[in-house]
């Protein structure tokens, strides 16, 4: 059981930094490169805005 609350904490650390990258899409290209875990934060700010 604790290994498993250490791996949400590490992902909760892992989105605080890709939040804290938010306006920077070159950095935020990068870390949806990192690994699995790393995607789906990076995706959510990477297409939050859309233009039509």
């Amino acid at each position: 059981r604790p290994a498993q609350l250490t791996m949400m904490h590490v992902q909760e650390l892992v989105d605080l930094t890709i939040d804290f990258l938010h306006d920077s899409l070159a950095d935020l290209k990068r870390c949806s490169l990192v690994g699995r875990s790393w995607l789906p934060a990076s995706q959510y700010h990477l297409f939050s805005y859309l233009a039509l």
